[in-house]
């Protein structure tokens, strides 16, 4: 139910537009260049914009605007629309009413917001993926092109440990490569774990951002595929995101819909289910944990 959704807290804060004075006494250099301080600057909101004579805005219109352009577009009927913006009104214990005529543009986009968050969570609970026909399959040709080795860049003077960049494999390790794309230190550190647990991983490879899911968020690259021998018999096919927490709530909202969509993607895989989980570095590779932050095998 979006009316009841924490999303909307914001429209209880929405104050009437007003002009911004700004004052300042100028202050110019001998080419005539303004070069009066922004300390000396006075700022001060002026009078309410009061709008007579105007007919009142359509607020649903501004909304449906914001869904349809905003950064994950919806589509929703003027109807359906019409019946959230009745339900926010008269939502009991708020007074989202209040400010409407205040600013009805910004008061439009913490709606839409709200509605595109709600819908998209509920998309997450009630979506299905089906395996698409087997020529459309990815072709791992495709998706493991041949590629050049790749020398590990020098560190910029002042930044001798960079977020992202290049690193060499080990000879004889189980990269699929001769070098390993990293763009984060925990995407470095978990490589480096991988290739020391030579006992179960038999092979893995940082996924190509060619490999794509597609989601109603954008379409998603995971980070990691893993051939992981348990026991001595039994192989394991592994996708894994690597990201240095594992509560989702710390991640950008639309991330962390991207990870929730890919597990429903690799669920309904055509040869069964593949094992995809998200984890950190320290948290190691989660064999048999729960995608939630259950307690599995690290590494």
């Amino acid at each position: 139910m979006v009316a009841a959704s924490e999303h909307l807290a914001d429209l209880e804060f929405i104050e009437r537009r007003a002009n911004v004075v700004q004052s300042a006494d100028l202050i110019y250099d001998d080419e005539g260049h303004v070069i009066t301080a922004d300390s000396a600057v006075a700022e001060s909101r002026g009078e309410r914009i009061v709008v007579v004579g105007q007919r009142l805005p359509d607020v649903v219109q501004l909304i449906e605007d914001q869904l349809q352009h905003g950064k994950f577009p919806l589509q929703l009927t003027r109807p359906t629309l019409a019946g959230i913006v009745r339900e926010i009104l008269n939502y009991p214990d708020r007074d989202y009413a209040r400010h409407v005529l205040d600013d009805p543009d910004r008061w439009a986009r913490i709606v839409a917001n709200a509605i595109r968050i709600e819908t998209i969570e509920q998309m997450v609970r009630g979506i299905s993926y089906e395996p698409i026909d087997k020529t459309e399959w990815w072709d791992a040709e495709v998706v493991f092109l041949e590629v050049e080795s790749k020398n590990p860049p020098q560190p910029l003077p002042g930044n001798p440990d960079p977020k992202n960049g290049v690193i060499a494999a080990p000879e004889g390790g189980v990269n699929l490569y001769d070098h390993v794309d990293y763009d984060s230190h925990v995407e470095r550190a978990f490589a480096a774990q991988l290739e020391n647990n030579r006992e179960h991983v038999k092979l893995f490879t940082k996924l190509p951002r060619r490999f794509r899911v597609r989601t109603p968020v954008g379409e998603y690259s995971p980070d990691w595929a893993i051939v992981y021998d348990e026991n001595g018999t039994q192989r394991l096919y592994l996708i894994r995101e690597t990201k240095d927490t594992r509560n989702l709530d710390d991640l950008d909202w639309d991330e962390a819909m991207r990870i929730r969509f890919a597990e429903h993607h690799f669920d309904a895989a055509p040869v069964g289910p593949v094992d995809y989980n998200y984890t950190t570095d320290k948290a190691g590779l989660l064999i048999g944990g729960a995608a939630g932050g259950g307690d599995g095998d690290a590494l």
